[in-house]
């Protein structure tokens, strides 16, 4: 009849092994996802504070800003680690802007 809903139910049972399994997979995936998530943050965040640093930093030609990098580094020991800066290959001149000289070497 419309309107009326069928409620059935199903007993099941896990072997015990089976739940050993079951549970060592279901920690894996959720650890993987967890690094996943944890490592997607950290990217938003160190691209946020390059996001940042490129609006202080000072524009003569450009090369400075496309310099910048941010990137993420997960550890062996676990902790990922966000890090943001300039490629001193591309704009070596980055750490006398950082330090406000007025010259450089």
């Amino acid at each position: 009849m419309p309107g009326k809903v069928k409620i059935t139910s199903k007993a099941f049972g896990i072997h015990s092994a089976n739940a050993r399994e079951a549970a060592d997979r279901i920690s894996r995936e959720l650890t993987a996802a967890v690094e996943d998530a944890t490592e997607a943050a950290m990217l938003e965040i160190t691209q946020k504070i390059k996001d940042e640093a490129l609006r202080l930093t000072p524009v003569d030609t450009g090369q400075l800003r496309s310099a910048a990098y941010a990137k993420v580094e997960p550890g062996e020991d676990g902790v990922v680690r966000g890090r943001v800066g300039y490629d001193l290959n591309a704009a070596p001149h980055a750490i006398f802007v950082h330090e406000r000289t007025e010259f450089a070497a």
